[in-house]
C-alpha cells in the first residue's frame, strides 16, 4: 500500500538497500507518531549509521525524516479533528506533543489553519454539503 507522501518519480534514484532502509524507517516512524524518535534511535534499531538513515530516507521520500514525521503527525491530527470529538490537547498528545501551543504552531505550518479553525471549517463544510446529484 502506497503512503500519501510516496512519489513514484523517485523510483530510479535509489538502490534496493536504500529503499529497504527508508521503508523500515518509515514503518517505525508511522507506528510511533506519539513518540519523538531520534535518528540515533532509528540507526541503532536498524543497525545502520545515522547518515545512512538520513540519506536513504531523503532519496526515497524526497524530504528529511523530521519534515516527513511532522507532516505525518499533522495529517493524523487532521483526521482526528475531523472524525472525533477528542479535544485539541488530547489529539496533540496522541501526536507526541505535550505542549498545545507547539502543536498548534506545527499544525498551522503544515495544514495552514489552527487546529480549532480546521475543525470548525470541516464541520461547517460537512453541515453545508450539497446532496450528491443522482
Amino acid at each position: 500500500m502506497a503512503h500519501p507522501f510516496d512519489t513514484g518519480e523517485r523510483m530510479e534514484q535509489y538502490t534496493q538497500s536504500q529503499k529497504e532502509i527508508a521503508e523500515k524507517t518509515q514503518k517505525i516512524l508511522l507506528g510511533n507518531l506519539e513518540r519523538h524518535i531520534t535518528i540515533g534511535e532509528l540507526a541503532q534499531e536498524l543497525h545502520v549509521s545515522q547518515t545512512q538513515i538520513k540519506v536513504c530516507f531523503h532519496k526515497v521520500y524526497g524530504m528529511p525524516v523530521f519534515a516527513y514525521t511532522r507532516k505525518a503527525r499533522m495529517e493524523a491530527a487532521a483526521l482526528q479533528l475531523r472524525e472525533t470529538q477528542d479535544s485539541v490537547l488530547e489529539i496533540a498528545g496522541q501526536c507526541g506533543y505535550e505542549n498545545g501551543s507547539k502543536f498548534a504552531t506545527a499544525f498551522r505550518s503544515v495544514i495552514g489553519l489552527s487546529p480549532s479553525e480546521y475543525r470548525r471549517r470541516c464541520r461547517w463544510d460537512q453541515d453545508h454539503k450539497l446532496p450528491a446529484d443522482s
